[in-house]
């Protein structure tokens, strides 16, 4: 799970119920951010299936971890949560997640140059021992580190 403006330790039991909350759902945690916003918290979680997410499944989940986090008392003052899938351009952060989407086309891009690329696109071939390996467009070969990776998304192709 990939965790956005939730660096403070403090933090980590609204991260634990969110992530027990839908994991019982029968749903995969890839996203949860919070930030300060406008006199209230911010709290977004994205969720996704092998099966996809719906609109119900949203309101369901939604329901739960706002009723988890109302009795627990978690965040200090007014917040606003919202659930959703990833959408179809979904981030990937994880070996799981690359192996999941192999054969997809999908834009990679780096904290510093990597191979005299700040960013590649290209369809995933293979995950192995957190090494991602890609073709691009060119048909050239790329062996990419998963840890060197900033970003990395599924290219959505219409």
């Amino acid at each position: 799970m990939a965790v956005s403006g939730f660096n403070d330790q403090r933090y980590d039991p609204i991260k634990e119920l969110v992530h027990r909350d839908v994991e019982e759902e029968g749903f995969e945690l890839v996203d949860l951010q919070f930030k300060r916003a406008k006199g209230h918290y911010l709290l977004r979680i994205f969720m996704d299936h092998e099966k996809g997410v719906n609109l119900d499944d949203c309101e369901r989940v939604s329901r739960r971890i706002g009723e988890s986090l109302d009795a627990a008392d978690l965040i200090p003052g007014p917040y606003i949560l919202e659930v959703s899938s990833p959408g179809l351009d979904r981030p990937l952060k994880r070996e799981k997640d690359f192996r999941r989407f192999q054969g997809q086309w999908i834009k990679v891009t780096f904290g510093e140059p990597l191979q005299g690329f700040q960013s590649i696109e290209g369809k995933i071939l293979s995950v192995d021992k957190q090494v991602l390996g890609i073709e691009d467009r060119q048909k050239e070969k790329h062996r990419i580190p998963i840890s060197h990776i900033q970003k990395a998304r599924l290219i959505v192709d219409f």
